[in-house]
C-alpha cells in the first residue's frame, strides 16, 4: 500500500448497529453519505498505562489498563437537505439516550473503516462574512474499529 490523501473519502451513517461487530455485520447494514464533510480527525482506541513501581528492582513495570475506542470530532458545511447530517442531527437531539449510529468510513483505495457509538452533539458555528456556515458533530466510539483491507 502507498501513501494516499484524504480526497475521495466518504464517510456513511446508519440508524443502526451490527448483528455481529466483525466486517459481514457492519457490511449488511444500509448506509447513508454525510454530504459536505471537511474533516475527519483521527480515531481508534487507546488504552491507558498502568504502572507498577517495586522498590526492589527499581524499574517501572507497565501493563494495559482500561482501553477507550475513542472519539471522533466531525465537521464540515452545514446542508440543510443532507440526509446524513439529518441523521446526524436526530441522533444528538434524541431523546433517547441509548440510541447507537455506525459509522462506514470508505478510503480512497476501497479499503473501509467501521464503527458504533452514540452522537453526543451537532452544533451550527455561522462565523464570520466570509465563512460558509459550519457544523461540529462528537462522535463516542464504543466498539473496536474493524478495518476491512481494499479489494
Amino acid at each position: 500500500m502507498t501513501a494516499q490523501t484524504s480526497q475521495g473519502v466518504v464517510l456513511a451513517i446508519s440508524a443502526n448497529t451490527p448483528a455481529t461487530t466483525d466486517a459481514a455485520g457492519f457490511g449488511a447494514l444500509t448506509y447513508t453519505t454525510v454530504g459536505e464533510l471537511t474533516d475527519i480527525p483521527e480515531y481508534g482506541a487507546e488504552t491507558t498505562v498502568v504502572t507498577h513501581d517495586p522498590l526492589a528492582s527499581g524499574t517501572t513495570q507497565k501493563y494495559k489498563g482500561q482501553t477507550n475506542n475513542g472519539s471522533s470530532a466531525l465537521s464540515g458545511a452545514l446542508d440543510a437537505d443532507d440526509a446524513g447530517q439529518t441523521i446526524m442531527i436526530s441522533g444528538a437531539e434524541g431523546a433517547n439516550k441509548l440510541l447507537t449510529h455506525s459509522v462506514k468510513i470508505t478510503l480512497p483505495d476501497g479499503a473501509i473503516h467501521y464503527y458504533f457509538g452514540k452522537i453526543f452533539s451537532f452544533k451550527t458555528s455561522v462565523g464570520s462574512a466570509n465563512a460558509i456556515i459550519s457544523f461540529s458533530s462528537t462522535f463516542e466510539i464504543d466498539s473496536v474499529v474493524v478495518r476491512v483491507a481494499a479489494p
